[in-house]
């Protein structure tokens, strides 16, 4: 309904409307005590690895107490391996419980929540994470500031600070698809925040974004990797001039090596990779040295193949589990990543469990026919939809799509339609969507899926819409 409202209002109305959410966000994830939780998570990164490990210990103590005491999960849990906290001489302890699934958290959300929070200590979300089903969350208020304060934290390792000029390219419909002529995208004036469309970026539409970004001059350019790599490919090979912001943060996508490269040539600027997840369970950030440093205070993070750890260079599972949010109870949760386990130490000098590259996230893009590149549709299109086991959707040419539903239940005709027309908003009128209502979607030997199935090449067709870029 709300989009509905937020589409029929003029342009100069949706900035009022972009502005009005973006202050409630910031009393949401800023208020509070926040500035003493971002002291306090500034000095963690000081800590000496046995300093940490006796942080991370209680915070784990600290967890389970609440699990077991107020989740119908952690009771039972705690009947079955006759746990208390008491028992955890060392957080690596969590390792003697077994790994909870995420079918199980989605096949009843209910016994993770903690029923003794007010309903303005917690908000619910929905999302249809890597595997493409929905699935319902619960975070606490508090343990959003604790994600916000590391990520402050991180903005620190980069070199930009909160209130800088910021320039964001995310999935958000602030811009309606079907909207043909600029702007495409709309301001946030308490947050400093230009807002771009991700999905009218094209070799027509680029040199508005291009005069925008100039105009703005943000210092924090952050965002989805591939809206950010179209942006700078199609700039190089039409010769239009970037800002130079002061750092270019990614997240939400896998971020290719060459993204990375033709992003840091166009803007001149560093690329900083940052790695999380909608259940806030875990959270890692890129230093200057491109390690991924886990926030661990914040979540633990395992990286287990076959269930056992894995050895330094080796890749395996994301197993986490969630220090902060005390309104869902999540201990040794499979998000549906996988990554390479780093050295024990970094040169930047934090001893923190390190990553040396996040395997997962690595869904192919629905390449549109006007050249514009979607990624993360079904992440933000099926929420909404309980019907859906899982989805995936099927792309072998630039003019149409399949997307395979499993339904839970029925799955009748005006939800089907209904589903097609919140693709439709997602991805314009030029494209075909076919849907298709199936049993089961296929696996790999590792018993998964990609969101997106593509044969056709992102690299390959921007380089054919945008012209090669010379060396």
């Amino acid at each position: 309904m709300f989009e509905a409202l937020y589409k029929r209002l003029p342009i100069c109305a949706q900035h009022l409307a972009v502005s009005a959410y973006g202050w409630h966000l910031q009393r949401l994830r800023y208020g509070g005590h926040f500035e003493r939780r971002l002291v306090w998570w500034s000095k963690l990164q000081q800590l000496s690895r046995e300093e940490r490990d006796l942080l991370v210990t209680e915070r784990l103590r600290n967890i389970l107490g609440i699990a077991i005491q107020h989740t119908l999960y952690g009771r039972q849990l705690s009947e079955r391996h006759a746990l208390s906290p008491n028992d955890i001489s060392h957080w690596t302890d969590v390792q003697k419980l077994p790994i909870l699934e995420k079918d199980e958290v989605r096949a009843n959300p209910d016994r993770f929540f903690n029923r003794a929070l007010s309903p303005r200590q917690v908000f619910y979300d929905c999302t249809s994470g890597t595997t493409g089903s929905p699935l319902r969350i619960a975070v606490s208020v508090a343990g959003l500031r604790d994600c916000y304060a590391a990520m402050d934290v991180a903005r620190g390792w980069a070199g930009i600070g909160r209130n800088a000029r910021r320039a964001t390219f995310s999935g958000k419909l602030t811009v309606p698809v079907e909207q043909s002529a600029p702007p495409f995208w709309r301001y946030n004036k308490p947050g400093r925040q230009m807002v771009f469309s991700v999905h009218h970026i094209s070799p027509a539409s680029v040199p508005y974004y291009c005069r925008r970004l100039n105009e703005h001059q943000p210092q924090d350019l952050d965002g989805f990797p591939s809206a950010i790599y179209s942006i700078a490919r199609m700039s190089l090979a039409q010769s239009l001039p970037l800002p130079q912001p002061t750092v270019i943060r990614t997240w939400g996508e896998k971020l290719y090596d060459f993204q990375r490269e033709i992003i840091e040539r166009a803007f001149n600027a560093p690329v900083f990779d940052w790695y999380g997840v909608a259940e806030n369970c875990c959270y890692a950030a890129q230093c200057q040295y491109g390690n991924y440093h886990v926030f661990e205070e914040f979540g633990i993070v395992e990286v287990l193949e076959g269930g056992k750890p894995v050895k330094v260079g080796e890749e395996g599972d994301i197993v986490a589990t969630s220090l902060s949010n005390s309104a869902m109870s999540l201990i040794r949760y499979r998000v549906g990543d996988r990554a390479v386990l780093g050295p024990a130490e970094c040169p930047c000098g934090n001893r923190s469990t390190i990553l040396t590259d996040i395997i997962g996230r690595c869904d192919d893009m629905v390449i549109l026919p006007n050249g514009c590149v979607v990624g993360n549709v079904l992440d933000l299109s099926i929420a909404t939809f309980p019907q859906i086991a899982e989805a995936q959707v099927v792309q072998d040419r630039v003019d149409g799509i399949r997307v395979n539903v499993v339904p839970q239940g029925a799955f009748e005709s005006h939800q089907q339609n209904a589903l097609k027309a919140e693709l439709r908003q997602r991805l314009g009128a030029a494209i075909e969507i076919e849907l298709c209502v199936v049993k089961e979607i296929s696996r790999t030997q590792a018993g998964k899926y990609k969101l997106v199935e593509s044969s056709l090449s992102l690299e390959e067709h921007l380089a054919h819409r945008a012209g090669c870029v010379d060396n």
